[in-house]
């Protein structure tokens, strides 16, 4: 009887000494009012996808400090070959380049090339082939903003020193 009370009484006092431990995700070190970034918004539908994206993750600064433009290119390749045999697949790539501007300097601070592809089926309607490249660049525009603001998380922190 008396056992299973200081049992008790150490799982309580374990669980209370604990209570002040916080765990926070890798990459929440800046908040959007520490990078201070503008994102220039990119044009077409893709650009506009990945410019909103860009701008919740990493954007929105009254003051900015930096501005990132981006330059979107698509490309496609009908027919992708297997270990000898053709298949009916399309693979599309896009490609973000990337440019970080000091706004007090004008100096540019990083430039980078990020790509992102994807595999899409084809089939014998236009239309359906229409929505599935449209539907895959949406896609991938989305993970490409992804993607540029991890890039953009990775520069601060290396030049912070962490």
């Amino acid at each position: 009887m008396w056992l299973s009370r200081l049992i008790a009484i150490l799982l309580v006092g374990m669980l209370t000494a604990c209570t002040g431990l916080s765990v926070t995700p890798l990459g929440t070190n800046f908040t959007k009012d520490d990078l201070r970034i503008a994102v220039i918004g990119t044009g077409g539908r893709n650009g506009q996808i990945y410019s909103r994206a860009l701008n919740s993750l990493i954007g929105g600064a009254a003051n900015p400090a930096f501005t990132l433009s981006s330059e979107l290119s698509v490309a496609s390749s009908s027919t992708l070959t297997v270990r000898g045999s053709s298949s009916n697949l399309k693979k599309r790539s896009m490609t973000a380049k990337i440019t970080l501007v000091d706004a007090a300097t004008g100096k540019t601070v990083m430039s980078d090339s990020i790509s992102e592809s994807s595999t899409v089926g084809t089939v014998s309607s236009y239309y359906a082939q229409t929505r599935s490249d449209k539907h895959s660049d949406e896609r991938t525009s989305l993970l490409l903003a992804e993607r540029v603001a991890a890039r953009v998380h990775l520069y601060f922190l290396d030049a912070k020193g962490q």
